[in-house]
């Protein structure tokens, strides 16, 4: 996260940068930042709330990679149609680069002392994993090609976000398949006696409560009778 942010900051050169993560109850929190000298104010570990950024433009991110304010200060400039009939504000721009912000947005930069921004989707497995936002204090230009290779730097981050999910979720299978192993050669170690077997389901190391969810605080083994509790029940 740290390395997507640095290479972001030194490449473009905006005043702040922010890797942003969000949870799954769809508020988001800052995992990366730098920023310029001139910048003193911190956003690391700080979290917003899910309505910063609702369920219409989290879609929207999924499907446009990357938006760019040049200059919050310049007013937006009207559509013209060569055909009358057609009306301008009828005339759908999401997917445009030349559209403007949203006024709250651009409010949002003036209130902390920017002008100019880049914000750039990060995919992980088809889903929307966050944003790396880029704000500068003053107007910032960005072409075609720069903007290609940020959303390309953003692409490799999202491609390596996906291998070290696979791989995690490897581990975790291999994890739970030795401890399945391992208590099921403890419950034939018991013998038949219930109270041994109940026992040794309950016992530190490999326990039913290791095969159960992260959130499971505890749980009862009771065989024939014979009750053996772990952790909180």
């Amino acid at each position: 996260d740290m390395q997507v942010a640095w290479d972001v900051f030194k490449i473009f050169g905006y005043d702040r940068v922010l890797v942003m993560k969000f949870l799954e109850d769809n508020t988001s929190y800052v995992v990366a930042e730098r920023r310029s000298k001139s910048v003193k104010d911190s956003f690391l570990n700080m979290h917003w709330p899910a309505t910063d950024t609702p369920s219409s433009a989290r879609e929207r991110h999924m499907k446009k990679m990357s938006s760019v304010v040049v200059d919050a200060l310049d007013p937006p400039a009207a559509l013209i149609t060569g055909d009358p009939a057609l009306d301008p504000n009828h005339i759908l721009l999401s997917m445009s680069n030349l559209k403007s912000m949203h006024h709250c947005y651009l409010e949002q930069l003036g209130i902390r002392g920017m002008r100019s921004s880049l914000t750039v989707s990060v995919l992980q497995n088809g889903r929307l994993w966050g944003m790396v936002c880029c704000f500068g204090r003053d107007p910032m230009v960005l072409g075609a090609h720069p903007r290609l290779a940020v959303e390309m730097l953003c692409q490799a981050f999202s491609t390596r976000l996906t291998v070290l999910g696979e791989q995690a979720q490897v581990l975790h299978e291999l994890k739970c398949a030795e401890l399945k192993i391992a208590v099921a050669n403890r419950v034939t170690e018991a013998g038949p006696d219930a109270t041994a077997c109940a026992e040794a389901l309950c016992t530190p190391g490999a326990t039913i409560l290791d095969l159960l969810e992260e959130d499971t605080l505890g749980c009862c083994v009771v065989v024939d009778g014979k009750g053996v509790s772990d952790g909180d029940t």
